[in-house]
């Protein structure tokens, strides 16, 4: 989508995890951690303002952020996707098949 209704770093909007969790130090020092995904990617990146300088490992997190965000944006609106089915709309049979995996402790 077009990240006007996702939070950059707060929402799971890339791998099921939010970006704060895969990149702690740079969520650590970021200037305002709601920034919706729209903002954040304007001019590849540069609207995220931090509140320091990077030391070496936010340099590296920088790297690793940078590899993992698709720039550009779509022009679709933002949209819920079910990582479960194919055509990414939640089902009630793929949800109970998917329950039926769960091993039992």
């Amino acid at each position: 989508g077009n990240g006007s209704g996702t939070q950059f770093w707060l929402d799971p909007w890339l791998e099921g995890e939010p970006l704060r969790l895969q990149f702690p130090r740079l969520f650590a020092i970021c200037h305002d951690p709601a920034i919706l995904v729209s903002v954040a990617a304007l001019d590849e990146g540069r609207n995220i303002a931090f509140r320091r300088s990077f030391g070496p490992d936010e340099v590296q997190e920088w790297t690793d952020l940078r590899e993992v965000v698709p720039l550009p944006l779509s022009q679709d609106p933002d949209a819920v996707s079910w990582s479960l089915s194919p055509s990414g709309e939640f089902s009630v049979s793929l949800a109970y098949q998917a329950l039926c995996r769960v091993p039992v402790l």
